[in-house]
């Protein structure tokens, strides 16, 4: 549903003045950056810009992973749990964590009682769980352990249309400083 609304803005896309470029330039830019904020009134193309960095990004970044989220795609699209949730997948499914996860259980030797323990720990590691502050912490973890195999780009929409954006408490569980090989 993100991919088709995000096709949808890019049809009606026009670029104010190298906005669209300057966005790239920062996308390889190296080391731990923070979020890149877009802010403009209302119908003034920020969506449609964002999508056709979506769309552009595959070609002119393709070492990149793009994780995107655009408010009004779903149902669900304006929940910041479903929101957190979803990006977690994403990274998950798109950044190849369960790989990651496998490997780390797969080192862990023998079977006895500690063994069991190290395991469970590591799958709890790996669950998307439902509470905003868990989502937080997950969230800068996948962020992490996704850029340790290679650069991720996350583009999310309307950030102010999420349930509570007007509260900046209820948009903690985005990160304030990006691990390095992380765009946002």
């Amino acid at each position: 549903a993100a991919g088709k609304l995000a096709t949808q803005h890019v049809g009606h896309f026009v670029e104010p003045d190298g906005f669209v470029e300057d966005l790239h330039s920062r996308i390889d830019m190296p080391g731990e950056q923070a979020p890149i904020v877009v802010v403009a009134p209302p119908g003034t193309g920020k969506s449609a810009a964002l999508a056709q960095l979506v769309k552009e990004a595959e070609e002119r970044h393709p070492s990149h992973r793009t994780v995107s989220h655009f408010v009004g795609a779903s149902a669900t699209s304006t929940s910041r749990i479903s929101t957190a949730q979803r990006i977690c997948h994403e990274l998950y499914r798109e950044c190849g964590l369960e790989e990651v996860k496998a490997h780390r259980l797969r080192e862990i030797q023998g079977s006895g009682e500690a063994a069991t323990e190290q395991r469970r720990g590591i799958e709890s590691g790996f669950e998307i769980p439902g509470g905003v502050e868990e989502l937080a912490v997950r969230l800068m973890d996948f962020l992490r352990l996704a850029a340790e195999t290679g650069p991720v780009l996350l583009v999310v929409d309307a950030v102010n249309q999420i349930e509570g954006s007007d509260d900046a408490a209820a948009l903690r569980w985005l990160p304030a400083t990006l691990p390095a090989g992380v765009s946002l």
